[in-house]
């Protein structure tokens, strides 16, 4: 009778415990439930995306870039500029170049170089390469210049032609992308990242060669072309285009400063102040994040229909049945926060909120996919887009117009005006206080953004 009642004892303590879990699980599903109901009535309400059917296709009348990105992924850079100037591979990437298509090109190219330079033409191509990295924008031309900068840029013309036609191509349709995107599984969209910023790499070095060469009048075009390149990428509203389009203005914008100091006083460069001034690299990053919202959110909505995605979390104690609806509410409500981060400039702006444990175990998903804080992928490219504005206004106007612009300027990391100026020996040096909001008087680039030039 006592083993009896033990027995009974334990099988009334294990029903409880089932009874307590059934209530638990239906407590977390009714939660969860109305936390997913509160998010997706937020974004009805301000009229935002919350489904990729939800966002706003391209009015541009060109035609959609498909055949601009399948051009871009065909085009190869011939050269890895490091490794070319670097003396251990010098011989072995000349003996390289007599077996492709550039062949002739190739030999004259390396025979002008080693003509000029002698034994000495690793060196001046490590110049070459060491000027282009520069921060300054001052350096000069360096011995052999144009010949090292022509061997450097070999090849790459093909993939600049394809870069001039980027002008001819509009947006990217978000239904294409999430279409390619549900009937293929991808997590990502598939686009042309990297050859974008090899392609960015290659206009730095057709500056070069055009700068070096004398012929500057193709200064205008070259940086057109990668401001090209850089809208189409970033047509697409997805983080991944943003952010790609970000670098490459971001190394469009490094050879504006080379370039600034190297071309004629009366080369025209009005196409790209115009351009410049109409970027808004922060409205299209919040763009891009309502759009991977919206495609994060699908993929949620797929979930609850019964997908099961090889991405979740495997260290989730709670079976995604029972917390997606935790899992999309935490989702949509992180990327409401990021968003809100990412309109705001640094100085405007709270340090992000970190997920908490309950987060962590109830959503696993957005603990694993929104970690990032994408609100300051921006601010650099921002600074330094104030500074090549305010640059070139002392390149047209002189320095009481430059004094007069910075004074209407904003530093995005502090929100004063712009700091600038003048050494003796010419050099305007523009700067702003960086991510750490500290003024070190533009002497300390690792922690100031810094744009120098000297007007010709």
């Amino acid at each position: 009778m006592q083993h009896l009642s033990r027995l009974t004892l334990l099988g009334l303590v294990a029903l409880g415990l089932l009874v307590v879990a059934l209530v638990a699980a239906l407590v977390l599903r009714w939660t969860g439930a109305a936390a997913r109901a509160d998010e997706l009535a937020r974004l009805a309400t301000q009229r935002r995306p919350a489904l990729p059917a939800d966002l706003p296709e391209p009015t541009d009348p060109r035609p959609e870039a498909t055949g601009w990105f399948a051009e871009l992924v065909a085009a190869r850079i011939r050269w890895t500029p490091e490794e070319l100037a670097a003396p251990e591979s010098y011989a072995r990437l000349r003996a390289r170049a007599r077996a492709t298509e550039l062949a002739a090109e190739a030999e004259e190219a390396f025979a002008a170089l080693e003509g000029c330079a002698g034994t000495g033409a690793s060196e001046a191509l490590q110049r070459v390469v060491e000027v282009l990295a520069a921060r300054d924008g001052i350096a000069g031309e360096p011995p052999c210049g144009a010949e090292a900068a022509r061997l450097l840029a070999l090849g790459t013309r093909a993939r600049l032609d394809v870069a001039r036609r980027a002008r001819e191509y509009g947006a990217v349709s978000p239904r294409v992308v999430n279409g390619a995107l549900e009937r293929d599984g991808a997590v990502l969209p598939q686009l042309p990242i990297l050859q974008a910023l090899e392609l960015a790499d290659a206009v730095s070095l057709e500056l070069a060669r055009a700068i070096w060469s004398e012929q500057p009048a193709l200064v205008p075009e070259l940086l057109l072309a990668a401001l090209d390149v850089a809208r189409v990428l970033g047509s697409a509203p997805f983080l991944v285009a943003a952010l790609g389009a970000s670098e490459v203005e971001s190394r469009l914008l490094a050879a504006l400063e080379f370039a600034l100091s190297a071309v004629p006083e009366d080369l025209d460069l009005s196409k790209i102040e115009d351009e410049l001034a109409a970027l808004r690299p922060r409205e299209r990053l919040v763009r891009a994040m309502e759009g991977e919202r919206a495609l994060g959110n699908r993929a949620f909505e797929l979930l609850r229909q019964g997908a099961r995605p090889t991405w979740v979390d495997g260290g989730s104690w709670l079976p995604i049945a029972l917390i997606a609806a935790h899992d999309q509410a935490a989702f949509l409500r992180a990327w409401r926060e990021q968003i809100g981060r990412a309109g705001c400039a640094a100085y405007q702006r709270e340090p992000p909120a970190r997920p908490g444990w309950s987060d962590r175990q109830l959503a696993p998903i957005t603990a694993l996919l929104v970690r990032t804080d994408f609100a300051g992928a921006v601010d650099a490219l921002e600074a330094r887009l104030a500074l090549a504005r305010a640059a070139l206004v002392a390149r047209r106007g002189g320095a009481q117009a430059l004094l007069e612009h910075v004074a209407r300027s904003a530093d995005p990391y502090d929100g004063r005006p712009l700091r600038v100026g003048f050494a003796d020996s010419g050099v305007v040096v523009l700067w702003s206080v960086g991510a750490d909001g500290r003024d070190d008087g533009g002497l300390d680039e690792a922690r100031d953004v810094v744009w120098r030039f000297k007007p010709r």
